[in-house]
């Protein structure tokens, strides 16, 4: 079974805090969207995923054993 939809973005490892900055600046609207590269709005979705995913998850994890 293939997982793609499950990987870690590996630029999200690689971008500086003043990329994460200008992202930011750029997903609020107040700047061009052209300053970024698909890669680094896909590195971005994934970190917004997880971030909603934790905070919308309502029970820890469950293992089963079998």
């Amino acid at each position: 079974m293939k997982l793609k939809f499950m990987t870690y973005h590996p630029l999200r490892d690689t971008l500086k805090q003043k990329d994460w900055m200008r992202l930011d600046k750029i997903m609020n609207g107040s700047a061009d969207t052209s300053k970024a590269t698909t890669e680094e709005f896909q590195a971005a979705s994934d970190v917004f995923y997880d971030k909603i995913a934790a905070v919308s998850q309502t029970h820890l994890g469950v293992y089963t054993l079998q």
